[in-house]
């Protein structure tokens, strides 16, 4: 189970185990568990979808209070909990299980204006000599109208070659914030000035929404 993105909330199961021999021991307490919610991110923007993946606690899993449906909408589907983003806010989703004394999980979603690429992230690779830097080299090219399909879910060359270059809505796994932010091998553009905190935030929040071709 990966355990990163913006929002993952882990549940541990307990078992309370009953040993019956020749007596009657009597009624147990029933086992407890928690409803388990694993996703790389739920902060889609308006218009857009995004999932979670729910385990854990006694299936089937139902809804058991909305968000704001101003600001999002949200289904189950089996296991799986699809948000969809209607306007910019942040709101709840409970979600319950089917046991006799129900289990549940709060889920925080955040609906995030959308960060465009062509105007907010190929102009950070282009002010900071990634264009140059990247013109070609190892098979990378960041100049504009070739950026985007040299990044989303192509695996990487060079630092962290277990992972994609963007692995779209998960920053944490994605080579491209690993490397800027220093946390893969060099940190990039190498040889100049770190990248401004604010463009670290777009490109996180860029993949996070999906690494949309916008």
């Amino acid at each position: 189970m990966r355990r990163h993105g913006a929002i993952v909330i882990i549940g541990f199961v307990v078992v309370i185990l009953s040993y019956v021999g020749c007596e009657d021991m009597g009624s147990e307490a029933p086992p407890t568990s928690v409803i388990a919610v694993e996703a790389t991110g739920l902060a889609p923007s308006p218009n857009d979808t995004t999932q979670a993946t729910l385990s854990g606690a006694v299936p089937p899993y139902t809804i058991i209070s909305k968000p704001d449906s101003t600001i999002a909408k949200a289904s189950i589907n089996g296991s799986i909990l699809h948000i969809i983003g209607v306007a910019i806010g942040s709101t709840t989703v409970i979600v319950g299980d089917a046991a006799a004394l129900q289990n549940k999980a709060t889920i925080s979603l955040t609906v995030e204006t959308p960060v465009s690429f062509a105007n907010q992230i190929q102009p950070i690779f282009n002010s900071n000599g990634c264009t140059g830097c990247h013109g070609g080299s190892g098979g990378l090219v960041l100049t504009a109208g070739q950026s985007h399909s040299n990044l989303a879910n192509v695996q990487a060359q060079a630092g962290c070659t277990d992972k994609k270059r963007v692995q779209p809505r998960d920053p944490a796994n994605s080579v491209l914030y690993l490397r800027v932010v220093g946390r893969c091998k060099d940190r990039m553009p190498q040889g100049g000035n770190a990248i401004a905190t604010s463009d670290l935030e777009s490109i996180r929040k860029w993949i996070a929404q999906g690494a949309r071709n916008n």
